[in-house]
C-alpha cells in the first residue's frame, strides 16, 4: 500500500500513515476525518506550503467571501505570519451528526495559539464553517459573515 493511501469501505476509512514511519495501520471512524482534514491542513503550513485559498477546505459561503475579500491576515491561522511548529490537534467533537468541532494548538512566531475549527458534512464531505481564533475574533466575523 502506498504512503498515505486511503480507502473507503463501508463506512470506515482506513489510513496509512506511511509504513516507513513505523507508525501501525488503524482504522478511522468517519466523523475522524474532521481531525484528520485539520492535521492534514496545518502540517502543510508546517512544511511552508500552505494552500491557496481557493483551495482550503471551506464551505461555499466562506469560499465565495474569501474571493470577494482581501483579508489582512491568513484566513486559516488568523495571523499575518503563517509559519507554524508543534501542532497537536484533539478529537473531533460531534454536537451533531453531521457537525463537529476540532480542537488545535500549534507555536507561531514564539506564542502558543489555540484554535476551534466547526465543520460540517455538507455534500458528502467534512468542511470547514467557521474559525474561532485565541484572539475571541473569528473568520466569519472577519469576512462580515452574519449567523
Amino acid at each position: 500500500m502506498s504512503t498515505n493511501r486511503r480507502t473507503l469501505f463501508s463506512g470506515v476509512l482506513l489510513f496509512a500513515p506511511g509504513l516507513a514511519s513505523g507508525v501501525p495501520m488503524r482504522a478511522l471512524d468517519l466523523y475522524d476525518e474532521p481531525q484528520a482534514i485539520i492535521l492534514r491542513l496545518l502540517e502543510a503550513y508546517a512544511a511552508g506550503k500552505p494552500p491557496s485559498p481557493a483551495r482550503l477546505p471551506f464551505v461555499h459561503r466562506l469560499r465565495t467571501a474569501l474571493a470577494r475579500t482581501d483579508l489582512a491576515v491568513d484566513p486559516v491561522t488568523g495571523s499575518a505570519e503563517d509559519a507554524i511548529h508543534d501542532i497537536r490537534v484533539g478529537p473531533t467533537r460531534l454536537s451533531e451528526s453531521r457537525r463537529g468541532s476540532v480542537e488545535a494548538r500549534f507555536t507561531q512566531a514564539g506564542k502558543e495559539r489555540k484554535l476551534s475549527f466547526d465543520l460540517d458534512m455538507t455534500s458528502g464531505e467534512w468542511l470547514i464553517t467557521d474559525i474561532r481564533y485565541d484572539s475571541a475574533s473569528s473568520l466569519r466575523r472577519l469576512l462580515q459573515i452574519t449567523p
